[in-house]
């Protein structure tokens, strides 16, 4: 198992005007859970990003030092400029090429022909694509994050990147551009009908199709195997990947999908009605649950891996006011109508300090406002979910916001391959609601299930999240262990994860364990390195 040196998340382009209730001054103090929340950057120039990714790096520093496959990335060239800049006013299916620019080589990113293209006859829907000069033959889709609105700049949650891999991407701002000073939290543009369907799931199919379409055509080749991948919204949007347009990948990675975007609007939609904690008393709250059930997986490090033995009851801590703790026992409590319909399952208890509090309510506020009710006078105070459920619901129906589980049975049944994987300490999205999907889905696929797998990573938040809290082992190579799957017929079975320190270095290995079982120090060797451990079921 390869391990990287530097791990990349996407993020969010991250302010907020004060209409949405979150002003300038938060910006510090937000930055980190806004750029892990899965979105991705806006590029400000073809051939370059907006801004760093989660960890500091470059929007479009994507390959690892020292990787193998860099070692056979030629120079700059110009016949490979020549061949990249010709693409410039090009049309190839839905979209038409506005810039085309080759990146060279640098000691992180391989050579590679920078491409952004607008849909013909809508500029405000716009597409990238990374060519490298060395392909390999393979096409990776990118998901984004938030509202969308804001380009992908290649980087995803995994160890080795698709450019790494020689390996051609492709993304889109999901139909709309949004306010550059707001980027994915923006939501403004979805009031319009037809870029909530692009949002919701026709951008994949548009963006697939002219991303083919130029690949063939730059490499005079057809492209062999087609991968979406993607994380928090993107994730949401491997599903619908799977479920609209089957025909098109032969394998894809969804990671914390929103898999129900009812669910999920009605969840954060609650926010704004509830009593903030300060960022000291959420992290109060989390390091307590850490310290009552960390020990259970027979090992004391700083994460909780036997979820199912932990009893954690907040009513226990004597920091919180009645009000705090209200707002404690809602988010981790089933959102439940009156007449007792379950509608979201509580949350688990990944941390809410650094800002991640503030941008769920923020998401909330721009779904009531924009998606569901095209109404500026929204009062997030207002909300109820008695209220406000049969509006969410039937906008949900309507531009079809939640994922088929059988569509995506479906898609394994054809033998494609489906790998779900998330954080156990995700404080963005209900992990009990993701993992009660992926069963349906697999009952759904009778013997096919063989063809998906979920992962639970311990100790690991949003889309990778690692921000000194959390101490999980986040960093795995994801993307290689899909390829092994569908190109070699290898089912990733014994993969290992890595924890990263501050430097990107490597601290220590655990073995990524199916849904169902955990990770168990074994009671002797090296509690560094995963083969101290082994997978056990996940029983209290």
């Amino acid at each position: 198992m390869s391990m990287h040196t530097k791990h990349q998340t996407a993020g969010v382009v991250p302010a907020r005007s004060s209409s949405m209730r979150l002003t300038k001054r938060h910006l510090a103090s937000l930055r980190p859970a806004l750029l892990l929340l899965g979105a991705s950057l806006a590029l400000s120039a073809c051939g370059g990003g907006g801004g760093g990714a989660g960890n500091g790096a470059a929007s479009l520093a994507l390959s690892q030092p020292g990787a193998s496959s860099s070692e056979t990335r030629t120079g700059d060239t110009p016949a490979a400029s020549n061949k990249c800049n010709s693409l410039k006013g090009q049309s190839f299916g839905p979209a038409t090429i506005v810039s085309a620019e080759l990146t060279a080589r640098t000691a992180t990113t391989p050579e590679h022909c920078s491409v952004l293209a607008s849909k013909t006859g809508r500029e405000s829907f716009q597409m990238v694509a990374l060519l490298p000069t060395d392909w390999t033959g393979g096409i990776v889709q990118g998901g984004g994050g938030g509202f969308d609105g804001v380009l992908p700049n290649g980087s995803v949650w995994t160890s080795q990147q698709p450019l790494d891999q020689g390996m051609a991407f492709i993304g889109s701002n999901g139909g709309h551009q949004a306010d550059p000073k707001l980027g994915s939290l923006d939501a403004s543009a979805l009031t319009d009908p037809e870029s909530k369907l692009d949002w919701s799931y026709r951008a994949i199919g548009t963006t697939y199709e002219f991303g083919k379409l130029l690949v063939s055509s730059y490499y005079s080749k057809q492209p062999g195997k087609s991968y979406f991948f993607g994380c928090s919204k993107g994730g949401s949007e491997a599903l619908a990947a799977a479920s609209h347009f089957p025909e098109n990948y032969d394998g894809i990675i969804a990671q914390a999908p929103a898999v129900r975007g009812s669910s999920f609007i009605s969840r954060v939609a609650g926010y704004g009605a509830m009593t903030h904690l300060s960022n000291e008393k959420w992290q109060q709250v989390y390091d307590s649950y850490v310290a009552k059930c960390d020990a259970m997986d027979g090992l004391t490090d700083g994460v909780v891996t036997h979820r199912s033995a932990c009893n954690f009851d907040p009513k226990a801590l004597g920091f919180l006011t009645s009000a705090e703790l209200n707002t404690v026992q809602r988010i981790t409590s089933d959102l439940r109508t009156s007449d007792g319909t379950l509608i979201n399952p509580g949350y688990w208890w990944g941390p809410q300090a650094g800002g991640f509090y503030d941008v769920m309510e923020s998401l909330g506020d721009g779904s009531m406002r924009d998606v569901v009710l095209n109404d500026k006078t929204y009062d997030p105070k207002t909300f109820t979910i008695d209220l406000y459920w049969p509006s969410i619901s039937a906008v949900a129906s309507q531009y079809m916001l939640d994922t088929d589980p059988r569509a995506v049975a479906n898609f394994v049944k054809q033998g494609k391959k489906l790998l779900v994987y998330m954080g156990g300490d995700d404080p963005a999205l209900s992990v009990d609601e993701v993992t009660a999907f992926q069963h349906q889905v697999e009952s759904l696929a009778g013997v096919a299930k063989a063809n998906t797998q979920m992962y639970l990573l311990p100790g690991v938040g949003h889309c990778g999240q690692r921000d000194g809290t959390l101490k999980g082992a986040e960093s795995s190579d994801m993307l290689g262990a899909l390829r092994d799957w569908v190109e070699q017929g290898v089912k990733p079975t014994n993969q290992i994860s890595a924890h990263l320190n501050s430097s990107s270095t490597p601290e220590f290995t655990r073995p990524l364990c199916a849904l169902g079982t955990f990770a168990k120090y074994m009671g002797s060797g090296d509690a560094t390195k995963a083969e101290s451990f082994a997978c056990v079921p996940d029983a209290p």
